[in-house]
């Protein structure tokens, strides 16, 4: 193989890898931040007449925060619990 098709194939490898993580990372946010804000919200108000309302609020506000912390904790804790267990790549 030529280099630049070795070269083109590890960008379109780093690329795929990123959109992979960012997916990954809404994904694990959105259902997280969902649940645990309703199970919050819950436990704090009971279910009030304006619940969904307020359970909306919360998670626009914990979104955002869970989508960045996951985005850039995730990989130091996989390397974390993999030399825990003793895992090599």
């Amino acid at each position: 193989m030529s280099l630049l098709l070795i070269i083109y194939l590890k960008i379109r490898l780093n690329v795929m890898n990123f959109k992979f993580r960012l997916f990954n990372t809404a994904v694990m946010s959105f259902l997280l931040t969902l649940i645990m804000t309703l199970w919050i919200t819950w436990i704090n108000l009971g279910f009030v007449d304006n619940f969904f309302f307020l359970w909306m609020k919360a998670w626009a506000l914990a979104f955002p925060a869970a989508f960045v912390c996951v985005l850039f904790l995730s990989q130091p804790v996989m390397k974390f619990s993999k030399k825990v267990f003793k895992i090599k790549d």
